[in-house]
């Protein structure tokens, strides 16, 4: 049970560590992978992945608006493919909080 409660512990702190860090750097980041599909694909598997890892991922990006409106961007680029979008599509859970029934960016 010890160990159980100090690894929580620990696994909150790595967390919120990447989560400030890739929100930190996201500009850089973003600046890396544009014009180019396949490395925009990886980033949007980064932010899925770390989705997946949020205490709350329902509406967990809420917050970080630069990657919020990086992702709906590339829900609505014309340039990207559908199989990329796909990857953005896995994202709308986090996108909305779950008492917003009405976000205009995503219509």
């Amino acid at each position: 049970m010890f160990c159980t409660v100090i690894f929580l512990y620990f696994f909150r702190g790595v967390v919120y560590y990447l989560q400030t860090s890739i929100e930190k750097h996201w500009n850089r980041l973003c600046s890396l992978v544009e014009g180019n599909a396949e490395k925009i694909y990886q980033l949007l598997g980064l932010v899925v992945n770390l989705a997946r890892i949020m205490p709350q991922p329902i509406g967990g990006l809420v917050k970080y608006e630069a990657i919020h409106k990086w992702v709906i961007t590339q829900l609505t680029s014309h340039d990207l493919q559908l199989h990329y979008k796909s990857r953005a599509l896995d994202l709308l859970v986090c996108l909305t909080g779950p008492q917003e029934d009405n976000n205009e960016q995503l219509r």
